[in-house]
């Protein structure tokens, strides 16, 4: 009997260590490819957003727009997402500088002056606009059906 019980205690502690560090080694594995995945969309965005400018001499954002923050100070997946609430053109009429909302750790909305240098649009923006466009087509279309029925 002492010899069963060692051996299943025994195969249990394995079994325990086993999956513990099965556990790490996948935490590990995520934790990488989460990083990855950040460490290149966000430079993927940086430098489409770049040639854009370049390409069009223009700032390719627009109040309301969705940004992320760039901070040299700071980690990549720390930096913050704002909203854009009015660009600041300088004395040749051309953007320089945006009023930006974040949200700060209180919950209270936070206006931050930041250089055009230093934001990096979020790609969805365009796509967020069609998707509220098709949302209130969608609200009127069911709006218009109810009235019809009650009519």
């Amino acid at each position: 009997k002492s010899q069963n019980t060692k051996l299943l205690f025994s195969l249990a502690n394995r079994a325990k260590f086993s999956l513990a560090n099965r556990a790490k080694h996948h935490r590990r594995i995520l934790e990488h490819f989460v990083n990855r995945c950040r460490r290149e969309y966000l430079l993927s965005l940086r430098e489409k957003s770049r040639v854009n400018a370049n390409r069009q001499n223009i700032a390719t954002i627009s109040v309301g727009d969705i940004m992320i923050i760039m901070n040299e100070k700071t980690k990549q997946q720390f930096w913050k997402f704002a909203r854009v609430e009015d660009l600041l053109p300088g004395q040749d009429g051309v953007v320089r500088a945006a009023r930006v909302r974040v949200a700060c750790s209180e919950g209270k909305p936070n206006v931050l002056l930041r250089s055009i240098a230093q934001l990096i649009p979020l790609e969805f923006t365009e796509r967020l606009e069609e998707m509220e466009g098709e949302a209130a087509r969608r609200r009127r279309r069911q709006g218009t059906r109810a009235r019809n029925k009650g009519t």
